[in-house]
């Protein structure tokens, strides 16, 4: 209660006091929880990631994307970020409603975002300022941040389970490249992510996975716990672009022989 009066009296610096009142949870878990007061968000859990305030400064920097502002962050006991709640609607939820020229018109916004993302350059593979990379599947496993692809790839492959027999850690070693472009990545690009308003993009959220990355990583994470009944993954080819369909398939054998 401490934490959260603290953060509340911070908040309140930007904004009439009178809009905390009483806030209004969004979405809530045993490890996340996001509470709207007024025209904030406070974004809280034990597992919230140090880089996401910082990367999101980042991006609102060197980008035109549009993504809340940031006011606030606490990395202490009870992290937490404190930013700009955005108007608008979540594209999965509205996505198969829209007509064919609205969900073309949306895919050419998304497809210039994620150019303009890939525009930015990096040297090694990891979160912003040499934080570690995390590869998220059925629960997080962090490592590095690593110089090489190489390096990386075998970060992927340590996580293998114990049964796994020799000759298909093989084939996995070998399915994966080495000679991937490092490029910013959200890492987490899917529709629930997305807030739409009167037609177009207005919001990019939930920049925790984010980093530098092989060039290919955003296409495939963006498969991670799809929603497969919101047409917009029959779009994909023409969001992303570049479609990395060999790296795809390699990353879905590889989850099926990874732990985690």
């Amino acid at each position: 209660m401490e934490d959260r009066f603290r953060t509340l009296q911070m908040m309140t610096s930007n904004t009439n006091t009178s809009e905390f009142s009483e806030g209004i949870t969004l979405h809530s878990t045993f490890k996340r929880k996001i509470v709207r007061y007024g025209n904030k968000v406070v974004k809280s859990g034990p597992d919230l990631h140090p880089s996401e305030a910082e990367t999101m400064r980042y991006i609102a920097a060197n980008t035109r994307i549009p993504i809340p502002q940031v006011y606030q962050e606490n990395n202490g006991s009870e992290p937490s970020i404190t930013m700009d709640y955005i108007e608008g609607e979540r594209l999965d939820k509205v996505w198969n409603g829209l007509l064919d020229e609205q969900k073309l018109d949306l895919a050419g916004q998304l497809k210039r975002i994620l150019c303009e993302l890939r525009g930015l350059k990096g040297q090694y593979i990891g979160s912003l300022y040499r934080g570690k990379a995390v590869d998220g599947r059925r629960f997080d496993v962090e490592g590095g941040p690593f110089e090489t692809e190489v390096q990386f790839n075998q970060f992927l492959l340590s996580d293998t389970l114990s049964s796994t027999p020799t000759i298909l850690r093989d084939i996995a070693s070998r399915s994966l490249s080495t000679d991937h472009d490092i490029v910013f990545t959200h890492g987490d690009f899917a529709p629930r992510n997305i807030i739409v308003r009167d037609g177009q993009v207005v919001g990019i959220l939930d920049w925790e996975y984010s980093g530098w990355y092989p060039e290919y990583w955003e296409f495939v994470k963006t498969f991670n716990a799809a929603d497969h009944r919101v047409s917009w993954y029959n779009y994909v080819g023409l969001i992303f672009p570049t479609c990395y369909e060999a790296e795809y398939i390699n990353d879905r054998f590889l989850g099926s022989i990874l732990r985690h």
